[in-house]
């Protein structure tokens, strides 16, 4: 699945960067989103939906594991949670 957002993303440097948020963030950010929606499929919609934003703005993380990073895409996941509850 990784390979997917990878393929948006422009640039070895940012790649990485990514491949790194993906792999420290993934499990918290289905927790959040299932934790909300209580449903297996929908929590990983959202949380797909929120990856495909991280890979488009990959640019605004400067440090993948700091806690900045960590509420950015916390708050990214919450946001499309939200997004999916209400559709």
């Amino acid at each position: 699945m990784v390979l997917v957002y990878l393929s948006m993303i422009e640039g070895p440097e940012d790649r990485n960067k990514f491949e790194i948020v993906y792999q420290q963030y993934k499990s918290l950010m289905y927790y959040v989103a299932y934790r909300i929606l209580r449903e297996e499929r929908d929590a990983e919609d959202a949380v797909h939906n929120a990856f495909v934003r991280i890979a488009e703005h990959i640019d605004k993380i400067s440090e993948p594991v700091c806690p900045k990073t960590r509420a950015f895409v916390v708050l990214i996941a919450v946001s499309y949670t939200h997004l999916r509850a209400h559709e």
